[in-house]
């Protein structure tokens, strides 16, 4: 029987919420939001998860393989660029950037550690928005 991965959801907004409803019991491993709150709201709803209010800690955590971004537009790619380059999987909301610029660093990124992306609209049988 394979194992979960283990997954860190950097937003822990309206979207991040779904995603999380969405997501095996007890595989969201860390909950990262800004407001430290909202996280800890979060990280109570899936046993066995932390809160952080630290992007870096959230993807750098040993026990996560898969980072899902679900925050404002702005940092969507900053912050997918930064799990990736963590060695981790990521699925980002949409839009995946908000310049071709951030797009081409995201995909050379991608490409660089071998990762994969995932936008929910591909996969919106099992992650409904």
């Amino acid at each position: 029987m394979s194992q979960t991965p283990g997954v860190a959801l950097v937003g822990c907004g309206l979207i991040g919420q779904k995603r999380l409803n969405s997501l095996p019991p007890g595989s969201v491993r860390v909950a990262c939001d800004l407001d430290i709150d909202r996280a800890r709201r979060v990280a109570a709803m899936s046993p066995g998860c932390r809160a952080t209010s630290s992007v870096a800690e959230a993807v750098s955590a040993a026990d996560v393989s898969v980072v899902v971004v679900a925050t404002v537009n702005a940092a969507l790619a900053p912050m997918a660029c930064q799990a990736a380059e963590a060695g981790k999987h990521v699925l980002v909301e949409k839009p995946v950037g908000i310049s071709n610029q951030e797009i081409s660093r995201l995909e050379q990124t991608r490409h660089e550690r071998e990762s994969w992306f995932a936008r929910p609209t591909i996969i919106d049988t099992t992650l409904p928005a």
